[in-house]
């Protein structure tokens, strides 16, 4: 059944014309990133099709809820799970010896070597500088959940994986930016809010993208959140691939008495503050934004932030308490809003920063990743709409502080004086905001064995 689920992946096809700087370079997403899914699980809520549930009260949206991510065995029914996925299915995130095989027997299937061939001996002509930073991202990514076969030893072929870890290496290599490409990449980040492409308010009817203002300025009514210590999981599941920031605006506190805020939150429950309800209320339409932005590699060595969205996800707690409310994404009082870029609109109309809203019913493996499984968070493949996914993780039970995860970490919000970051995975270079990635997977990439910042 597994080897069945695996070679109907293999049969998927992107969107034509993401790349065009090899002919090749879509076929690499075709077997990599594939967009369609044929899960082992398939659960009600995703074909059950209606925006509001048939509910008149707190207590039965509280129902519907769990009821909603019930498994049912729907048959094989084959699933779209991206226009253009930007998140591998074959993460690395807990590689059962089973998927691990299932995997490279897909690479063989597919002839993954002789494409990787292909490209890394072809001529390539890149039309812009996203392209190429995109493709750099795909190919660092997939190098990643290859390096980490190496746990699986003699039980795969590891012939075959030297194989095309050397082919990715070569073509890494020829992605790499020169600090000018950066320059420019960069320049791509809007400094001010495109009103024809991008709502400023969140509206729960409008086609226009909420692009809140951290994602473009510099902008003071947010409190960022950082993280120093222990890295986010979509930071390390792919690899450092991605830089993660989260901001919080509440509305009516200023920066000091939201620490303090957080500060007493912490005192009194710590890491159990999402397992409470009795938690003092964060003011109405508070915002919490988690912002994902993709990294680069430069000629130098060094690796610096993009800036340009991969993923902008929003909650706004339209009240101060919960109540019923029809009018929110999980009937009790939460807006949520996601915008995921993808490679083709992003290379095609850089304006738009190729963000998509997604719509609360569309399909969403549980867990994280949304177009991936998390197999931190789920052992199977199961499907559930992107409304009930969040409800699942955030809001079956709590509303308000008791489901920002974020809250429940030890508040830090001094600058951070120090040269390692997320547990030695980066390390600070010279350059302001250039580190330096330190990580077994990437000296591997670019064999390099020294102590960075020594």
């Amino acid at each position: 059944m597994l080897t069945l689920f695996f070679l109907h992946i293999a049969s998927a096809i992107n969107p034509p014309g993401v790349y065009h700087f090899h002919p090749e370079a879509n076929r690499f997403l075709e077997v990599l990133f594939p967009n369609k899914t044929l899960p082992s699980i398939q659960t009600n809520s995703f074909f059950w099709g209606r925006d509001i549930p048939e509910a008149a009260s707190l207590f039965e949206i509280t129902r519907q809820n769990k009821m909603a991510v019930d498994p049912a065995d729907l048959g094989r029914v084959v699933c779209d799970i991206g226009e253009d996925n930007i998140d591998s299915y074959w993460h690395v995130a807990n590689f059962s010896k089973a998927r691990a095989e299932s995997f490279v027997a897909h690479c063989q299937s597919n002839h993954l070597d002789k494409l990787l061939d292909n490209l890394a001996y072809g001529s390539w002509v890149f039309s812009s500088v996203l392209e190429k930073s995109l493709f750099q991202r795909d190919v660092y990514q997939i190098f990643y959940i290859v390096h980490g076969l190496k746990l699986f030893g003699s039980t795969l072929n590891q012939p075959y994986l030297t194989k095309i870890k050397a082919h990715l290496k070569l073509i890494f290599e020829r992605t790499l930016l020169s600090d000018q490409e950066y320059m420019e990449l960069v320049n791509y980040r809007p400094s001010v809010l495109n009103n024809e492409v991008f709502s400023d308010k969140y509206k729960s009817a409008s086609t226009k993208p909420y692009l809140p203002k951290p994602v473009y300025s510099d902008e003071h009514s947010w409190n960022k959140v950082p993280y120093y210590d222990i890295p986010p999981k979509h930071f390390s599941v792919y690899g450092g691939r991605s830089f993660i920031n989260i901001f919080i605006k509440t509305p009516g506190l200023s920066p000091a008495e939201f620490n303090k805020y957080w500060w007493d939150l912490f005192q009194e429950f710590g890491e159990n503050l999402t397992f409470n309800s009795n938690v003092k209320p964060l003011p109405a339409m508070t915002e919490t934004l988690l912002l994902r932005t993709f990294g680069v590699f430069l000629k130098d060595g060094t690796y610096a932030d993009s800036h340009l969205p991969e993923s902008v996800a929003l909650r706004i707690f339209k009240h101060k308490e919960q109540r019923f409310d029809k009018t929110t994404s999980d009937f009790r009082g939460t807006y949520i809003s996601i915008s995921t870029m993808t490679r083709n609109k992003l290379i095609r109309d850089p304006v738009t920063l190729g963000l998509s809203t997604t719509k609360m019913n569309d399909p969403a493996f549980i867990g994280f990743f949304k177009n991936a499984p998390d197999r931190i968070n789920s052992y199977s493949d199961a499907l559930v709409t992107v409304r009930y996914n969040c409800i699942g993780c955030h809001s079956e039970l709590h509303y308000g502080a008791s489901t920002v995860f974020t809250l429940a970490r030890r508040p830090t919000t001094e600058g951070y004086a120090g040269k390692h970051l997320f547990n030695n995975w980066l390390v600070k270079s010279q350059k302001e905001n250039f580190f330096y990635m330190q990580t077994d997977a990437y000296d591997a990439l670019t064999n390099q064995t020294m102590a960075y910042g020594e």
